[in-house]
């Protein structure tokens, strides 16, 4: 799990430097290769397929975004990775579960919590610049997650 972290701290502000030098097509086809290594580790080591979902949206928006050559499909990456989150935690606790592979001790606020989550990375896609995009998709959510 660790190296998921680690890939996706690193994933917006490297995407936004090689962006400044490469073309967007190869930033991508850098950006997919260590998550679909990822993905095909895990796939092929764990019993606990909860764990592919999260590199799968990444797999799948990055390919997205490299069919259509697109930078708003790059962006709203992180945006659908935490709608996801989301409702995968809607999900466990409409079924009762206490927890999901991400959260011990589930309860209702982490619905909530997700929810305004997920509104700030929409806002700051459409709204904030580029750098400040990256550096919410890095770390920043990772220190809301810490504060809350």
């Amino acid at each position: 799990m660790i190296v998921l972290h680690i890939l996706t701290i690193l994933f917006a502000p490297v995407s936004l430097i090689l962006l400044e030098y490469i073309p967007l097509r190869m930033v991508l086809l850098i950006d997919i290769t260590p998550f679909l290594l990822y993905f095909l580790y895990r796939y092929f080591t764990t019993e606990n397929y909860e764990k592919l979902i999260i590199p799968a949206v990444y797999i799948f928006g990055l390919s997205g975004a490299f069919y259509f050559s697109s930078v708003e499909i790059f962006k709203y990456i992180p945006p659908f990775v935490s709608l996801v989150m989301l409702l995968t935690v809607i999900d466990a606790y409409d079924k009762g579960n206490k927890e999901v592979y991400f959260i011990k001790n589930l309860d209702i606020s982490w619905i909530f919590i997700f929810g305004f989550n997920t509104i700030i990375f929409l806002y700051l896609t459409n709204f904030a610049s580029n750098y400040m995009w990256a550096l919410y998709s890095s770390l920043g959510w990772y220190i809301y997650f810490y504060i809350i």
